[in-house]
């Protein structure tokens, strides 16, 4: 839930905003926010920063009227309008103080690297989310993979801002894939992945397209994206069942290089300690 001066909002698929007032009875203070889950308890996966995103702009109107139902309104638009927020469900007064809006949010499940350095994260439909972290986040007991193939293009993009380009899209959708395929553990195990879309249109016999970068300089020819894939393509979850097979290598105390999972039976290729 996301308090605006007690404003609430439950996460999960929906939220509820709930506002209060310290000082005057009827008038909600807006800048008073916290984000909470359904229960009363911060939900984990919300960045705390959020809040302090939505209040410095909530504070601008000032001090509103619970009363004052066009006030009201414009709280709601502006809640609205918040990266995080995908829509509005429903709001209602909350004698004597405050409102409460039942809302959905955006998830993130892919990061961007920005020109410093750190790291922004990105929903599902593409719109950036606010936040900066020093090194890839983590969500949902996994590291958010990174939408590559960092050549400067994403590096200054801002929160509310939309993914345009198709090997972006593209590289999201494996991120999408990732997480719906992998556990948090098989996410750690992995550890950061950048996904370089740049060829996925053009993946071939001979070419790759889409690639994975991994920890220790491992790289996964992963082939068409899951939203650009064609008749013939190797369904992703037989690819993602390929990697699984490959992490389980890795936990066995043999490691590889590259792994090829476009393929019925996926191509492995071990590390040549000796050589």
């Amino acid at each position: 839930m996301l308090s605006l001066g007690g404003v609430l909002l439950a996460v999960g698929l929906k939220a509820l905003f709930e506002h209060f007032s310290a000082s005057d009875a009827a008038r909600i203070d807006t800048r008073r926010v916290a984000i909470e889950s359904a229960e009363g308890n911060r939900a984990d996966w919300i960045p705390e920063g959020w809040s302090a995103w939505l209040a410095a702009r909530l504070a601008a109107h000032g001090p509103v009227s619970s009363l004052d139902r066009e006030a009201r309104g414009v709280l709601t638009a502006e809640i609205e309008a918040s990266p995080f927020v995908r829509s509005v469900i429903s709001e209602r007064v909350l004698w004597p103080d405050g409102f409460a809006l039942e809302v959905e949010l955006r998830q993130p499940v892919a990061s961007l690297r920005t020109r410093d350095g750190r790291f922004r994260i990105v929903a599902a439909d593409g719109t950036v989310l606010p936040g900066l972290w020093p090194t890839p986040p983590e969500y949902a007991d996994g590291v958010l993979p990174v939408v590559g193939p960092n050549d400067g293009a994403l590096y200054d993009l801002r929160p509310g801002d939309v993914l345009a380009e198709e090997r972006h899209l593209d590289a999201l959708s494996v991120a999408v894939s990732l997480g719906a395929h992998l556990s948090g553990e098989e996410s750690r195990c992995l550890g950061p992945v950048l996904i370089d879309a740049e060829l996925a249109r053009a993946s071939s016999v001979a070419e790759p397209g889409t690639r994975l970068f991994l920890e220790d300089r491992r790289l996964v020819f992963f082939g068409r994206a899951p939203r650009e894939a064609r008749p013939g393509e190797l369904p992703e979850a037989h690819k993602w069942a390929h990697l699984r097979r490959a992490i389980d290598v890795l936990g066995e105390g043999a490691d590889w290089d590259l792994l090829d999972v476009r393929w019925d039976r996926g191509r492995i290729r071990y590390r040549d300690w000796a050589g």
